[in-house]
């Protein structure tokens, strides 16, 4: 890691060096972070330069859950990760994570639909024979949604 002319614990990214698709995630992610008060973000000319906000370890540790939560279902995994495996992460971490096992809202129909649909690269009917979007019938799930089944009559 080299460090931005600004020194400390600034961290510079060259967003040159990355794909569009991943300059816009690291964007995304960023912004993220410096919402939820984790994190200070600059732009320098190409760099994307990151500095990390002094906060206390229970600060830390509520302001990255909420970051997690809106970032989406592979972070909200990740803070799963952390709640459910006290023993390699600070107590403080793994405890305020917890929230993320059972009190995170489902993510948004719309979303899971085009995110599968793009990740598969076809239309959701030429490969399930129903997809259900969430039903408030359903019971809590973080970043839940309703079962699917593909067109062979299998779940996947």
């Amino acid at each position: 890691m080299r460090r931005y002319q600004g020194g400390g614990s600034s961290l510079p990214v060259d967003l040159r060096r990355l794909s569009p698709v991943d300059a816009a995630r690291l964007v995304e992610v960023a912004l993220t972070l410096a919402a939820s008060g984790v994190v200070v973000v600059a732009r320098r000319g190409p760099f994307l330069v990151i500095h990390p906000r002094r906060r206390s370890p229970r600060a830390l540790a509520v302001a990255l859950r909420q970051a997690f939560a809106d970032l989406g279902p592979t972070y909200v995994k990740l803070g799963q990760l952390i709640a459910s495996s006290p023993g390699p992460f600070p107590e403080v971490l793994s405890d305020e994570f917890r929230g993320l096992l059972d009190q995170c809202p489902a993510e948004a129909p719309g979303r899971v639909r085009a995110l599968v649909q793009r990740e598969l690269g076809v239309p959701l009917d030429e490969v399930f024979k129903h997809f259900d979007e969430p039903r408030s019938l359903l019971p809590p799930s973080p970043r839940c949604t309703a079962p699917s089944s593909t067109a062979a009559g299998r779940s996947p």
